[in-house]
C-alpha cells in the first residue's frame, strides 16, 4: 500500500491542506482494512458532540467546524472530496480520517458500559476487576463496566497516547490491525469480540489457598488493575 501516497498526496492536494495529506499519507500502513463513504460521512457527524465543538453552533455548523478540524474547507467541501477520490486513495485518506474521527470523539451511547482495551504484542489487555480467586491462589479477573464518557475524558486529560472510541467491526479491525493504543468498546461489540474474557466465572474456586493468596499478596502480585490475556 505504501506505494500509493504519492498519488493520495497528489489527488487530494487540491482540495486538502498539505498537512492534512501529509497526516493522511503517514497513517497508510494496512490493506487489510476498509471503510466505506458512508462510515466516514457517519463518522464525522459523530463528532458533533466532541469536547471541542463550541457549543452555541447550529447543527450545521458543527458539520462545518469538524470538516474543518479535519482539513476541509467545510462539510460539502469534505463530502464532495470523499465522494470523487478514487477507490485506492479512499481506502488509505479515509483509514486515516477514521483514526482522528475515533480519536476525538466520545461514546456515542451515554447509557451503555464501555470497556477500556489495549492491544500488547503478546495478547490484549483490559482494565479488569477482581471476581474470585482461583485454586492456585491467583486472581480471577474480567473487564470492568465503566462510564464511557467519564473514562474517556479523564483518560484523555493524562495521557499522552491516542485513547480511542471504537463502536463498529470495520473501526474495530482497524484499531487492532492498524491502529493499536488504547480503546473504549461498547458492551455489545466488546463481548462479541473478547467473549473469553468475560467467561471467567468458571475458574473462581470454592475453597480457594488462602496462604497462597496471602503469600502472593505479600509479594506484590496483585497490585495492577490491567489483565493481559493471550489474543
Amino acid at each position: 500500500m505504501t506505494n500509493h501516497i504519492p498519488n493520495v498526496a497528489n489527488r487530494a492536494s487540491s482540495m486538502l491542506s498539505s498537512a492534512s495529506v501529509l497526516f493522511l499519507a503517514a497513517t497508510i500502513s494496512s490493506e487489510n482494512v476498509m471503510f466505506q463513504y458512508l462510515d466516514v460521512v457517519n463518522g464525522l457527524k459523530t463528532l458533533c458532540t466532541a469536547l471541542d465543538t463550541p457549543t452555541d453552533l447550529s447543527h450545521c455548523q458543527r458539520l462545518d467546524f469538524q470538516a474543518r478540524s479535519l482539513g476541509f474547507q467545510s462539510y460539502h467541501h469534505f463530502r464532495r472530496t470523499m465522494s470523487q477520490l478514487p477507490t485506492d486513495s479512499f481506502a488509505a485518506v479515509s483509514l486515516g480520517l477514521m483514526r482522528r474521527i475515533c480519536e476525538k470523539r466520545l461514546p456515542l451511547e451515554p447509557k451503555c458500559r464501555y470497556y477500556e482495551f489495549v492491544p500488547l504484542p503478546h495478547g490484549m489487555g483490559y482494565y479488569s476487576r477482581w471476581i474470585g480467586w482461583d485454586k492456585n491462589g491467583d486472581e480471577v479477573r474480567e473487564p470492568r463496566p465503566l462510564n464511557g464518557r467519564d473514562s474517556v475524558q479523564r483518560l484523555r486529560g493524562v495521557v499522552d497516547f491516542p485513547v480511542y472510541v471504537v463502536e463498529s467491526e470495520r473501526e474495530l479491525t482497524a484499531w487492532r490491525q492498524v491502529w493499536r493504543s488504547t480503546a473504549y468498546l461498547p458492551e455489545e461489540l466488546a463481548k462479541r469480540h473478547f467473549a473469553a474474557y468475560f467467561d471467567k466465572q468458571r475458574f473462581v474456586a470454592e475453597k480457594p489457598p488462602m496462604d497462597l493468596v496471602e503469600r502472593k499478596a505479600r509479594s506484590g502480585r496483585y497490585d495492577s488493575n490491567v489483565m493481559v490475556d493471550n489474543a
